[in-house]
């Protein structure tokens, strides 16, 4: 996060290769079959939840900008009391997010074509505005 905020050179290195990989993601999306995926592995998805949350300049714009503010430097818990607090609020956040999709996947599958048509066509579409802005 540091080096982000000294670099603008990194900076734009990483909303680069954040657009590349949106757009690899939404071409691959819509090479896809229409299945919405099988339950078994959920390494795979993981990973791409992982590449996609390191890529994300916002996470590290919000570490920078955001949090600096509610630091005090003279108490040696404010910076752990606040990450587990992020980690606590994203984790609860991101499994009812999980419980949702779990239970709203029986609704999706019949549409399962146009949900990858339309999120492949997204994808692509953000990765494509990332890399404009991060070359302008």
């Amino acid at each position: 996060a540091a080096l982000l905020a000294t670099s603008p050179v990194a900076f734009a290195a990483l909303k680069l290769c954040g657009g590349a990989y949106l757009c690899w993601l939404g071409a691959r999306t819509l090479a896809g079959t229409g299945s919405l995926g099988s339950e078994g592995d959920v390494s795979r998805p993981f990973a791409a939840g992982f590449v996609t949350n390191v890529l994300n300049p916002k996470v590290a714009v919000f570490f920078l900008a955001f949090l600096p503010q509610f630091v005090d430097g003279n108490g040696p818990t404010t910076v752990p009391v606040l990450g587990a607090t992020y980690a606590t609020l994203t984790a609860v956040y991101l499994g009812g997010v999980g419980a949702t999709a779990g239970r709203a996947r029986a609704l999706l599958e019949d549409h399962a074509v146009v949900l990858r048509a339309a999120s492949g066509v997204a994808l692509v579409a953000l990765g494509g505005s990332v890399l404009a802005a991060a070359v302008a």
